[in-house]
């Protein structure tokens, strides 16, 4: 009888939360306000773009191009959750999801007006860098508990982001 109350025991003690090292809650993006002019602006570049690749008969390219302003649309009128974020023992909780250690290479901390952001480089092939807003959490504060885990590399803002802060997103 021990030996299963020992095996029950361990399961409990897995499915434990683990007390987090450094814990914060901020919004998932910066919310942008954005104009009427900015949508006209999107289902005219969307029309044009569309009305064109009918004209050289690529439909599906057609369908695509206003799905995906649709889409853009739909995304800019989303309001941003708060989320909470934790450094714990194990890695990184960034809300629902979980980031092992052993599934991140480095990290580095860009510190921009708008707000500080954590940037996290993971092994994953599709869309390696995690952006983690750190609201008002300091930013030595969160250098000090990761680089017992993972590397700091010194990293640029991607350009994607760049283009993507510059259009509202």
């Amino acid at each position: 009888m021990q030996p299963s109350l020992l095996k029950t025991d361990l399961l409990q003690l897995q499915h434990m939360e683990e007390k987090p090292m450094l814990e914060w809650t901020a919004l998932e993006y910066e919310e942008k306000d954005r104009s009427v002019d900015w949508f006209w602006a999107l289902g005219i570049i969307a029309v044009c773009s569309s009305v064109a690749a009918i004209i050289y008969r690529n439909y599906l390219f057609a369908f695509f191009i206003i799905l995906a302003a649709v889409l853009l649309g739909l995304m800019a009128v989303r309001r941003p959750e708060s989320t909470t974020f934790k450094i714990t023992e194990k890695g990184l909780e960034l809300g629902r999801d979980k980031y092992p250690y052993e599934k991140l290479k480095s990290f580095h901390i860009l510190e921009k007006e708008s707000g500080d952001v954590l940037l996290v480089m993971s092994n994953r092939s599709v869309i390696p860098l995690i952006s983690v807003p750190l609201g008002d959490r300091l930013p030595d504060d969160v250098r000090t508990v990761l680089i017992k885990y993972i590397p700091e590399e010194e990293r640029a803002e991607p350009t994607a982001h760049k283009i993507m802060e510059y259009l509202g997103f």
